[in-house]
């Protein structure tokens, strides 16, 4: 059955770019796109709207997202955005050369430190931006804790069912979060830095980072280099070797602790998602693998 707001638009099923846990995005015309939520979300698209015209007045190296009109209809969320320029990282990876995605990996690791060189629009502290119902903290390792904890409880029989105790991995992470220097200075962070939200232009380097969302945080910069290479192999087309390319990447830009790091937000991010299983199986998975006992 044809979809009633596509048909409203005009557009094709076809013409679908692409999408995520939050909405599917489809080409308009040559210059716009159609953002359709999955949910009622009128609340976070405007709150995009408004966050993304502050992003457009910081210098950045890249693009991003602009949205021209939010607008519900029978109850569904839609934006139209202007069309950023470049091609996803995801899409373009498969037909580059080794030394072609070395290129790409490494921009795309770089980028985080433009992004989060930026202070985070005025906030009283350290957490959520985007949220409905934003949690903030007086400190970043409060908040993080304040955010898994009740994605950790309701995962927990999911991760029961893998052999893994939910309730003790937020308490590794607890002591984790004590190995590391505190956060003094919160950083615009995006949260959800992977190539599926990265397109690249013809020169191979990153072009535009999109789909800032809840994860988007007033935090810790390196919770974004270090899921850039967390996240460096969370898709079908990616090789052993990715993961490696980033890391290098990462320690050139010269960062202390990065192992430290990676181990902290790689069973942070384990426990938030895979309160998700239902919509991402194969991301629940990949928690699974981040929460084994010994890792």
């Amino acid at each position: 059955m044809a979809d009633p707001l596509l048909s409203r638009f005009g557009v094709d099923p076809d013409a679908r770019l692409g999408g995520g846990g939050e909405a599917d995005v489809y080409a308009l015309d040559a210059g716009r796109v159609l953002r359709l939520y999955k949910r009622p979300s009128l609340g976070l698209a405007t709150r995009l709207r408004a966050f993304y015209e502050w992003l457009s007045g910081q210098d950045l190296p890249f693009a991003t997202p602009t949205v021209l009109e939010v607008g519900e209809s029978d109850g569904r969320t839609w934006t139209i955005d202007l069309r950023l320029q470049g091609t996803g990282m995801l899409a373009a990876m498969p037909s580059l050369t080794a030394a072609e995605k070395a290129v790409t990996i490494d921009s795309y690791v770089r980028a985080t430190v433009a992004l989060t060189a930026l202070a985070p629009p005025p906030t009283s502290g350290f957490g959520d931006l985007l949220a409905e119902h934003p949690v903030v903290s007086s400190s970043w390792a409060e908040f993080l804790m304040a955010r898994v904890e009740p994605a950790a409880a309701r995962a927990a029989d999911d991760l029961a069912a893998e052999g893994i105790d939910a309730s003790a991995q937020v308490e590794r992470l607890h002591d984790q979060l004590v190995t590391v220097p505190p956060v003094a200075v919160p950083s615009l962070v995006h949260g959800d830095w992977f190539p599926g939200n990265v397109m690249i232009g013809n020169d191979l380097t990153v072009s535009a980072l999109i789909d800032f969302s809840s994860l988007t945080f007033a935090g810790d910069p390196m919770m974004d280099v270090a899921g850039a290479v967390i996240f460096a192999d969370s898709a079908v087309w990616t090789q052993p070797d990715h993961v490696a390319l980033a890391r290098t990447s990462a320690e050139a830009l010269g960062f202390d602790d990065l192992d430290r790091h990676l181990a902290l937000y790689r069973r942070w991010y384990g426990l938030f998602f895979s309160q998700y299983k239902a919509d991402d199986a194969e991301l629940f998975s990949r928690c699974v693998e981040w929460l084994r006992p010994g890792t």
